[in-house]
């Protein structure tokens, strides 16, 4: 009887908690909580150096928010497998990718996809599923997702050149992913709610006007939403300042959007 009234206990505080949660998001509009994960772990210090030399938005955070980073850092190695075709796979390049996609998903919640399962890197240009030579790729079918290193790495060391192909690429599988798990999740929900209101923002003409007057993406940047929402968010890590001060609103609709205005 006891073990039952555990059990019941439990439930409920569970079934309150998350009824607590989604009347906070629904209130607030962000997740009540985003840092909950029983025991943390961590990284090497090899791991920390690699962050600390290459990652701007790590090293702007707090020390209690840096150990969450490493956490997910470490999570997203132990989830997904790295494979090297023609090059051996590192812990550089493990802890550079890991803290690429956590940098842009820091502030949600839930951050470990299932969309792939697998990182391949190759020491040079590859030949993509269709047949076409390319430097990075999604393969949905094979939950593959697919880089050079060198073309990686060449994005993640030149931090305010607005290039980095990393961030493209995650950027673009995020948001399908969040866009997938709309109705499912709390997390993909409020993600998609905000972009909806970015594509309001965008649609009013004075908007765009101001955005393509500023000069600060390229003409090519524009043709369709997902492609323009990869490039602002290369911008919003990349030179996060400069973003701030051209183009102040849009800034802030993205900051919303993945939740990072801390």
């Amino acid at each position: 009887m006891f073990i039952l009234t555990l059990i019941v206990g439990a439930v409920v505080l569970f079934l309150l908690g998350a009824i607590g949660d989604s009347l906070y998001m629904i209130a607030f509009k962000k997740p009540a909580f985003l840092h909950y994960y029983g025991t943390l772990t961590d990284i090497p210090s090899t791991g920390v150096r690699v962050l600390q030399a290459h990652f701007p938005f790590y090293n702007n955070l707090n020390d209690t928010h840096k150990l969450y980073f490493r956490h997910r850092v470490n999570s997203f190695t132990d989830r997904y497998t790295f494979a090297g075709r023609g090059i051996d796979v590192t812990e550089e390049m493990q802890v550079s990718i890991a803290a690429t996609w956590v940098m842009l998903t820091f502030g949600m919640r839930k951050y470990l996809p299932d969309l792939f399962s697998v990182i391949v890197l190759y020491p040079d240009a590859f030949t993509a599923a269709d047949g076409e030579e390319r430097y990075c790729e999604f393969n949905p079918m094979a939950k593959a997702v697919v880089f050079s290193w060198p073309y990686f790495k060449e994005g993640m060391e030149l931090i305010n050149d607005n290039f980095n192909p990393g961030l493209y690429q995650f950027a673009r599988i995020m948001h399908m992913w969040y866009r997938l798990n709309d109705e499912a999740d709390a997390t993909a929900s409020l993600y998609c709610s905000r972009y909806e209101k970015l594509l309001d923002y965008l649609d009013k003409p004075h908007n765009r006007d101001r955005i393509q007057e500023a000069g600060y993406f390229t003409e090519d940047s524009y043709h369709t939403n997902e492609q323009f929402l990869a490039i602002v968010l290369q911008h919003f890590f990349e030179t996060p300042d400069e973003f701030k001060s051209k183009l102040y609103g849009l800034h802030r609709k993205i900051a919303i959007m993945i939740n990072c205005t801390h």
